[in-house]
């Protein structure tokens, strides 16, 4: 393996500082962020999502089940009233 042109970090940031200036230090951190954003972005809203969905209280659940039992009886209402829910004799 080649040897690195510098013995440690600092004296690579000395190096780049006085050769490129402040602005050398960040050069490649325009690709990088670009590579990098949309993994994070997908990333990101895949875990708000699924949040969201572990976290759904328990007052809602509540809700969400009276309203089904509402809509159950309300279906069945109409066939209870024509007497098809009943049994003949």
């Amino acid at each position: 393996m080649k040897g690195t042109a510098h013995a440690n970090v600092l004296a690579a940031a000395t190096a780049i500082v006085a050769r490129d200036g402040v602005a050398g230090l960040y050069r490649g951190f325009l690709p990088n962020a670009a590579k990098n954003l949309p993994n994070s972005s997908i990333r990101l809203s895949s875990f708000d999502a699924a949040k969201k969905l572990l976290t759904f209280s328990q007052e809602e659940l509540v809700d969400e089940r009276e309203k089904l039992a509402a809509a159950a009886r309300s279906a069945a209402a109409p066939a209870a009233a024509s007497g098809r829910g009943k049994k003949q004799k």
